[in-house]
């Protein structure tokens, strides 16, 4: 005769397996068409300028060297 024990056991194995069968294809569905039409709804527009060469910049060049062999030696 099953117990209540035997039946909680068979649901939770079907569950887990249940579980992982549809956050496989979630994911999956998520990483094939999601994705992909977001990215080619935004790559026309180059939104972090990753392709233009002549982009303006924040990188400041120094004048002086801030660190050079005396400094170091100072610091110890």
């Amino acid at each position: 005769m099953k117990t209540y024990k035997d039946f909680y056991d068979l649901w939770m194995r079907a569950a887990k397996t249940l579980h992982a069968g549809v956050a496989a294809f979630l994911f999956g569905a998520c990483y094939i068409l999601v994705v992909p039409i977001f990215f080619l709804m935004i790559w026309p527009f180059d939104v972090l300028r990753l392709r233009r060469s002549d982009a303006p910049t924040f990188w400041i060049r120094r004048r002086t060297a801030s660190c050079d062999l005396r400094s170091l030696q100072r610091m110890g």
